[in-house]
């Protein structure tokens, strides 16, 4: 395949092409292993900014595909790289730095919402009982949990 099959602008308006692409010739994707070659160079062209704009047509696009067919399309990409799908779906999680400062941005973000129902703090039910309770008290109250 060339970049002519599938022109870089046409890529880069948006996932309509490829939902389009994929709704009528998904078996496409697995016909020849070029296309995701071609696709894997093409999304490393993005910038982040862009990747990131895109990813929610993206994501559309690819819910085309039955779960074992991404696993298939995961497999196929992930050896483009010299990796096994697998190895990509361990992650390492978030570093406690990053932890810290989610919680403290959580913590604030709280603190605000409460002020502005003029209340001193958001309740957070800590527990699955806690959560529980607060969603019968909710609903005792006609408010969605």
């Amino acid at each position: 395949y060339t970049v002519s099959l599938l022109p870089h602008d046409v890529f880069l308006s948006g996932g309509t092409f490829l939902r389009g692409l994929f709704f009528t010739a998904h078996d496409f994707v697995f016909a020849d292993g070029d296309f995701l070659t071609l696709m894997d160079g093409l999304l490393g062209s993005l910038s982040l900014e862009k990747f990131m704009q895109m990813l929610p047509e993206f994501r559309l696009a690819f819910s085309y595909f039955t779960p074992m067919e991404t696993d298939r399309i995961a497999a196929s990409a992930a050896a483009l790289h010299g990796r096994r799908s697998r190895d990509i779906l361990r992650g390492t999680g978030p570093r406690p730095q990053e932890y810290a400062y989610g919680a403290a941005l959580d913590a604030q973000i709280r603190e605000a919402m409460g002020r502005m129902k003029g209340e001193d703090k958001v309740k957070r039910p800590g527990s699955a009982e806690e959560t529980e309770k607060a969603g019968e008290e909710a609903r005792a109250e006609g408010r969605r949990p």
